[in-house]
């Protein structure tokens, strides 16, 4: 079939037809790289407060997940002065179960500027103990 209009169309001169398939190996078989998860990256992430609205905003350049367990660990342990989201739930009998990325991140510079911006973007329900590592930005 294809050959066929090809060979009506070479009789013009300034007409060329070519044929191509949309069906190309990368659109069967998919990426081959595994998917990072969420909990596995670093940059800003969001914690929920389970009984109430309240969110905690925070950075890491580790793993969500290992700061997470972090935080975990310094309410089971008491040790509120170390975490903000631990001591309110401490201090209320709130919980928290999950985090959730909001941007993966990776330069120091930038953890601070993002962190500043979400905290800064969510404020009227913010459990921070600041208004983030940037304070007094004209972009604020």
């Amino acid at each position: 079939f294809y050959k066929e209009i090809k060979k009506v169309f070479r009789k013009h001169q300034d007409i060329n037809i070519t044929f191509y398939t949309p069906y190309k190996i990368n659109n069967v078989i998919g990426n081959p790289k595994d998917k990072i998860l969420d909990e596995n990256k670093s940059g800003i992430y969001k914690i929920n407060c389970e009984d109430c609205d309240k969110i905690y905003i925070g950075q890491t350049k580790r793993t969500i997940k290992k700061r997470f367990k972090e935080h975990e660990r310094y309410y089971k342990y008491g040790q509120t002065e170390k975490s903000a989201i631990a001591k309110y739930a401490f201090e209320t009998n709130h919980t928290f179960k999950n985090f959730t990325l909001l941007k993966e991140v990776h330069k120091q510079e930038e953890l601070d500027a993002y962190e500043t911006l979400y905290i800064t973007k969510h404020k009227d329900k913010i459990l921070n103990n600041d208004f983030g590592p940037i304070q007094n930005s004209p972009f604020l």
